[in-house]
């Protein structure tokens, strides 16, 4: 009895010095830095130009030693805005941010694009070096992708601007907002040693070249889930550099989980093409892949990149009427006329579990010509998948696809393989 009442007395003890503190935190969180965009001179009638109002809202809030930047219900029309660390961003219910259209309103920065290190044109929304940064809010960003594909660039630089950049951003999250018609890459998170990714609405009304979903570029530790993407690219991309550029960077895509999202339109879940600094330990689970997706499972690379990607799994994807169910090729796009890297990119440990419903086609896997899928590169349990057509191997010495279940219509052969070696047709001019 003795002892009971000593070890009560020690938790009670315990949570005395606790609850303070959790007031304390609780106290912090709320105490947190309000600048209301407003209040720094912006309209909000979606036709004045408040990209100097709302930069002075963000640059208010780092000079305070950070803070929380409100957009209130209305439509503000603006340029590219960077946000320093510490500055949060709330886009609230009934406020939607409007992209201009108006390259001088877009500069050159350093960044990385398409794999590569260069000066390109900054995001709309910019967040470099912001450690635990969060954006959220019921509000929406409006990119107005379509209308940047049509025009010609003042500045006479080729690009148009992905819609939000997180650099370096540890610890950071995205959360809960509608995000439409991005004029490049919706959201890129470059660099980044874990971030969340949560409750996003990403949509786009018409054909918008490089309209990705997500890109996870060279960074770890990402969670995301309850994301429901419909682009015209792919849905998410997951990168790690590009040739020689990424090779030299060297930074890994790994340590990737995304989970209960709705892949409703776009070209699918790909690894590539930009792959050089390697992929590896991503779960894709509990998915829906809708009547517009255009290939689930996917997997891009040439024979410049290199890499090892490895441990990748899909694991319970529902198909609701897709394009492809699975397409990996190793000799995508061949267009440009870069050097053969060896050793060539090596998929390690690709698994596909619990895969089920309709497709238009099984898929297509096509290896190097060079440097051919061998035996166990993917592995299939329990997937059950009618199509209209079967699997079309090319450069592919794996014969076992136990596990791979498909209902075809009578006289489609299931599995089909191309004889030789199937090397690609000479590049376009």
């Amino acid at each position: 009895m003795r002892t009971r009442i000593i070890t009560l007395i020690q938790k009670l003890a315990f949570l005395a010095v606790l609850i303070p503190t959790i007031d304390a935190c609780a106290a912090d969180a709320s105490a947190e830095k309000v600048f209301n965009v407003k209040e720094f001179g912006a309209v909000g009638n979606g036709t004045f130009v408040d990209t100097k109002a709302i930069q002075k809202a963000a640059n208010a809030a780092y000079a305070a030693g950070g803070g929380l930047v409100v957009i209130p219900a209305g439509n503000y029309l603006s340029g590219a805005l960077f946000f320093k660390n510490g500055v949060d961003l709330e886009i609230q219910e009934g406020a939607t941010l409007i992209s201009t259209i108006d390259s001088d309103d877009f500069p050159q920065i350093p960044t990385r694009f398409e794999g590569i290190e260069r000066d390109w044109r900054c995001a709309f929304l910019n967040f470099d070096d912001s450690e635990g940064v969060k954006v959220y809010g019921k509000g929406t960003i409006n990119g107005r992708g379509r209308e940047w594909s049509k025009v010609k660039n003042k500045d006479g630089h080729w690009g148009r601007p992905r819609m939000i950049c997180f650099t370096n951003c540890p610890g950071g999250s995205i959360k809960d907002l509608t995000l439409i018609d991005q004029a490049s890459w919706c959201v890129h998170i470059l660099y980044t040693d874990g971030f969340l990714v949560d409750g996003l609405h990403i949509d786009v009304t018409g054909y918008i070249p490089s309209s990705d979903g997500v890109d996870i570029d060279s960074s770890s530790n990402v969670d995301m889930c309850n994301v429901y993407v419909n682009c015209t690219d792919d849905c998410l991309s997951i990168k790690s550099g590009k040739n020689e550029d990424g090779r030299r960077v060297a930074r890994p895509s790994e340590n990737i989980h995304v989970w209960n999202c709705d892949f409703y339109g776009g070209h699918g879940v790909a690894m590539g093409s930009e792959i050089s600094g390697e992929i590896r330990n991503v779960l894709i689970e509990n998915c829906v892949s809708g009547p517009e997706n255009r290939a689930p499972v996917r997997f891009k690379s040439q024979p410049s990149r290199g890499g090892v990607v490895e441990n990748i799994t899909f694991r319970n994807y529902t198909l609701k009427g897709s394009g492809t169910f699975i397409d990996a090729n190793m000799i995508w796009r061949m267009v440009e006329d870069y050097v053969p890297y060896f050793p060539r990119t090596v998929l390690r440990n690709i698994r596909v579990e619990g895969c089920h419903g309709d497709v238009k086609s099984v898929g297509v896997i096509t290896g190097d010509p060079d440097a051919p899928f061998p035996e166990g590169t993917f592995i299939f349990e329990n997937c059950n998948v009618n199509a209209e057509t079967g699997l079309r191997l090319s450069n592919v010495l794996q014969t076992k696809f136990d596990g791979l279940n498909i209902t075809v219509p009578e006289g489609v052969e299931a599995i089909t393989r191309a004889p030789g070696v199937v090397r690609p047709e000479p590049r376009r001019k």
